[in-house]
């Protein structure tokens, strides 16, 4: 862990008479300086500016003196104008301090049409405010080399930011410099971001299986089930909203957040005990099965919603719109989760402690989010004795490699028989 960066004062008496004021620090980039911070001041005067320096340091707005007397009137385009510029273009809008103001026209929720989704424009505001305006936003387009891209690169792997959301980054990076490029503000090498030498590496394992790190075996799964249940009956802010079923169609049957939003009350048959999903998105039509406990839970649900129109979404929100997959990680995951967390330390507190047929405390796995259940579900189906083209017709991979890679690293953990009763159905077993 880096040592958290201090400073100190010096004064110096001028020949006007006046006492002036330095603080010695080291700058965000590792560099020792020393700078003016006032005249005739008193200790604690000093030390708030010194700290008011080294708060700046520390978020990485730091500028020194020489770069704010640089002279902007002669029109020259810094780092952050170019990116307010790209950014602004994407549909982003900044306001007088340089924060997120507002959406432009260009916002589609839905995710339809030419627009960039509400989803997309906040991910490119966080690269560009938590992580490049930081870095970049006292530099000129020209002075953006090979080797300061480099070293951001190395900073944000030092701060714990993961390398595919640092190449996130440097890919905003490379498209906010090719703007500058049209502006005529690079120098005559072209745009530095561009190419594999500035990226930081990556696991070779694939994005698809590093999923599979995060998912819930069932003893969390039933405290998350209960949370959501709770939600529902007992919660003054947006009660009956459909946690219960929602968590439990995505860690039991597995679907895709797109698949899931798009699905309407007219693609479930109860009869069946299928729902249709992927009729908008690319996977395609596909027919997903509900074991019974989950049909239980849906069934219940569907008739209780207070939208009972065929075209209306399966899962809408409070007021009958279709949600988007930041809506189900704020309005469904986080307060389940939170819920969940809750009845863990209340049951301990009680001294009746929540714990697994071994003896040992149930606890939450550290990450849950809606692909979670994804991972949940193959993982369960494989321990309840599905085959492999069941499985994958189920998940809806298009690629029977990817169903296999699961497969494989599943096929040998051992069974839970609560497991292999929860996912048991003679329709669906080949056994």
């Amino acid at each position: 862990m880096p040592r958290p960066r201090t400073g100190g004062t010096r004064t110096a008496k001028l020949a006007d008479g006046r006492v002036a004021y330095y603080a010695r620090f080291t700058d965000q980039y590792g560099k020792r300086r020393e700078e003016c911070v006032g005249y005739d001041l008193t200790d604690e005067q000093a030390t708030m500016e010194l700290q008011e320096l080294l708060d700046a340091v520390r978020e990485g707005t730091h500028v020194p003196p020489e770069r704010r007397e640089l002279d902007r009137e002669a029109g020259t385009d810094t780092f952050l104008d170019v990116m307010s510029d790209w950014l602004r273009e994407q549909g982003v809008e900044w306001d007088d301090d340089g924060r997120f103001a507002a959406f432009a026209d260009r916002v589609n929720p839905s995710n339809e049409g030419d627009g960039l989704s509400e989803s997309t424009q906040h991910d490119l505001f966080w690269r560009c405010q938590s992580h490049l305006r930081p870095f970049f936003h006292e530099y000129l387009p020209h002075e953006i080399d090979a080797r300061l891209i480099d070293r951001y690169r190395n900073d944000r792997l030092a701060a714990g930011l993961s390398a595919p959301s640092v190449n996130k980054t440097i890919n905003t990076l490379a498209a906010i410099l090719d703007l500058a490029e049209d502006y005529h503000l690079l120098g005559e090498w072209g745009n530095p971001a561009h190419g594999k030498r500035r990226k930081a590496k990556e696991s070779k394992v694939g994005r698809n299986r590093r999923r599979l790190k995060s998912w819930a075996d069932y003893d969390p799964l039933m405290i998350l089930l209960e949370a959501a249940r709770d939600l529902d009956q007992n919660s003054s802010h947006y009660p009956n909203l459909g946690r219960l079923p929602m968590i439990a169609t995505y860690f039991l049957a597995g679907p895709r957040t797109t698949e899931l939003m798009l699905a309407d009350r007219r693609d479930l048959d109860l009869l069946r005990a299928t729902l249709d999903i992927g009729r908008k998105t690319p996977a395609g039509l596909r027919g997903v099965f509900l074991v019974p406990y989950l049909l239980d839970i849906v069934d219940a649900w569907f008739k209780r919603s207070p939208f009972q129109d065929p075209s209306m979404p399966l899962y809408p929100t409070y007021t009958g719109n279709r949600r988007n997959g930041n809506n189900v990680r704020s309005r469904i995951f986080r307060p389940c989760i939170r819920r969940a967390h809750q009845i863990l330390a209340e049951a301990h507190e009680a001294g009746k402690p929540r714990l697994r047929p071994d003896g040992t405390p149930v606890e939450l796995p550290d990450r849950i989010v809606p692909y979670s259940g994804r991972r949940t579900a193959v993982t369960f189906m494989v321990e309840a004795g599905w085959d492999i083209g069941t499985i994958q017709e189920q998940i809806g991979h298009t690629d029977s490699r990817l169903t296999m890679s699961i497969y494989r690293q599943r096929r040998h953990r051992p069974k839970d028989p609560r497991v292999v009763e929860l996912m048991k159905d003679p329709r669906v077993l080949a056994t």
